[in-house]
């Protein structure tokens, strides 16, 4: 009977081992359930604080959008101005041009009437020369 003595305490032992390991495991089991359901709430968490700051940054980026579309209707608005200006020191110096050419236009006037009062003294000289060389004969 010892035999089944040490048998029987052997096979309870084993039992309580057994019995333990489960408990262990089980044990165990919850423990990385509940730091895998931790680490899916800090996952969430850190998840909600990267979208709200990339919403942040994404307002930030419409904001300077907006902005540079302020710059570039007031990049247009000052380049319409100079064209504008520039056209109008062009009709300045255009009536300036047409001054001076109204001064040719009148200079070239004299310079034909005074070409045709050349060409009446030239007949009349060249009348008087020949009336004298048909006298001298």
């Amino acid at each position: 009977m010892t035999y089944l003595k040490i048998a029987g305490a052997l096979l309870a032992v084993l039992l309580a081992f057994g019995g333990g390991y489960r408990y262990a495991a089980a044990l165990y089991e919850k423990d990385a359930a509940e730091l895998r359901e931790a680490e899916a709430v800090a996952r969430a968490d850190m998840g909600r604080k990267q979208y709200a700051k990339m919403v942040e940054a994404l307002d930030a980026l419409a904001g300077l959008r907006g902005e540079l579309a302020d710059a570039r209707a007031d990049a247009e608005r000052v380049r319409r101005a100079a064209e504008v200006r520039e056209r109008r020191a062009s009709a300045s110096a255009c009536g300036a041009e047409r001054a001076a050419v109204s001064a040719c236009e009148g200079l070239l006037r004299e310079s034909v009437e005074l070409l045709a009062e050349g060409r009446e003294l030239l007949q009349e000289s060249a009348g008087v020369h020949d009336a004298v060389t048909a006298a001298r004969r």
